[in-house]
């Protein structure tokens, strides 16, 4: 573009910060799948770590609603906080970012982005309702009186 007027170097900033906006966006949703994913499979080791556990406490009269629903929230109070943890340790790290660097260079860039946050929420999410449905349905599948058995002493 002509970058000899005003006009036309707004416009080259403009175009620039548009890119800019979309590669931030691929970046940030690929780190919050990467993210949700590695969530989910946590959750998963988590379970199946607890697989005898669960067919003690189903053997003692523990019915798999009352198991399905512990399993919901131990995994909606890790996710949470592991949400909460990590949501304080990056507006942290970006904010010392923007202090550092992008003030000093007059960059205005907003941290607390509606869509990135909105997005990493509905992502986390996810992982934490497929995480509890894969934790659903191995407990329908779940024969307690082999869990013993093959669990030894």
């Amino acid at each position: 573009g002509d970058v000899t007027t005003p006009a036309g170097i707004r416009g080259e900033i403009e175009t620039a910060t548009k890119n800019l906006g979309v590669l931030t966006a691929v970046i940030v949703t690929g780190a919050v799948l990467v993210i949700a994913l590695l969530v989910g499979l946590i959750q998963r080791i988590y379970f199946l770590q607890r697989t005898r556990e669960f067919g003690i406490l189903w053997a003692c009269g523990m019915t798999r609603r009352r198991l399905l629903l512990r399993t919901l929230a131990e995994s909606a109070i890790l996710t949470i906080g592991s949400t909460a943890a990590g949501f304080g340790l990056a507006v942290a790290g970006l904010w010392q970012f923007r202090v550092l660097y992008l003030d000093a260079h007059g960059l205005v860039v907003d941290l607390l982005d509606p869509g990135a946050v909105t997005a990493s929420a509905l992502l986390l999410a996810g992982a934490l309702v497929a995480s509890v449905g894969g934790a659903a349905l191995r407990l329908y599948r779940f024969d307690p009186v082999a869990v013993i058995d093959e669990g030894g002493g």
